[in-house]
């Protein structure tokens, strides 16, 4: 293995520490090692680098991600004009609606919220940095809507479809139907899938190319929202979506 060979397979192994890092509450350095099939030296010299550049942080024997990726995560917000737009939406609709708006985009088969403003029309980074599975969150049954099969298939393979609640879809078929009725209707339903008590409704945010950008939902709790309540919620967020996408457009095609 040449030098080059063995930079890139460290910059490989402190990625995929990370990954993992993030999917859990808190990982010990032996559950890391076992995870990625290293040694626990390896592991050791990794995370001793990550917690000296503040990447991670230590909790005891727990290792959690580090402050300084808040810093990379809202320069990555800020670098393209047009997630501002999608956050000046967000707010917008959380004042006509008087309900929870966010915007999501996805990334690496997950949906990762990108801002929150809640009804009361205050940001709040509760949620932010907060990823959700797709095949339970509206704005990811959206995104998944938009996807061919086998890359359905591919994202459902790599993180499985866990049961969050009595409502959580974990049967590929009947996701496949419901995928189908989004992609008719234009939007999808979060029917107290991921928390109980919980309702939301989103939709795909798309590039003048077509392609999904990201995805906004309207949320609230079920004595506000629910399937009775759907023609309100629905409509403001499909027309906000709809200028947001004409804004956009306008700045893409801007010289």
């Amino acid at each position: 293995m040449t030098r080059s060979d063995r930079g890139v397979r460290a910059t490989t192994i402190s990625l995929s520490i990370l990954d993992y890092v993030a999917c859990e509450d808190g990982v010990t350095l032996t559950e890391i090692a076992n995870e990625l099939d290293i040694a626990n030296s390896t592991a050791h010299n990794h995370l001793s680098t990550l917690l000296d550049h503040r990447i991670l942080s230590k909790d005891g024997r727990k290792y959690h991600l580090g402050v300084r990726l808040f810093h990379f995560g809202e320069c990555a917000r800020t670098y393209d004009p047009v997630y501002d737009l999608a956050r000046q939406t967000i707010w917008d609709l959380a004042k006509t609606t008087n309900s929870e708006a966010d915007f999501l985009v996805e990334d690496g088969g997950r949906m990762i919220s990108l801002y929150d403003v809640m009804e009361n029309n205050e940001e709040t980074d509760f949620n932010v940095g907060e990823y959700y599975y797709m095949h339970s969150s509206a704005t990811g049954k959206a995104t998944l809507a938009t996807l061919p099969e086998e890359q359905i298939h591919e994202i459902l393979d790599n993180w499985g479809m866990p049961k969050q609640t009595e409502n959580t879809i974990t049967n590929r078929e009947k996701l496949f139907e419901e995928l189908e009725e989004i992609r008719e209707q234009g939007y999808a339903i979060n029917n107290q899938e991921i928390t109980e008590g919980l309702y939301s409704v989103g939709t795909v945010v798309r590039e003048p190319t077509g392609d999904p950008l990201g995805g906004i939902s309207i949320g609230g709790p079920t004595y506000r929202l629910s399937q009775d309540t759907i023609d309100q919620t629905v409509r403001p967020l499909l027309d906000a979506v709809e200028l947001l996408e004409s804004r956009i457009e306008a700045v893409r095609t801007d010289p």
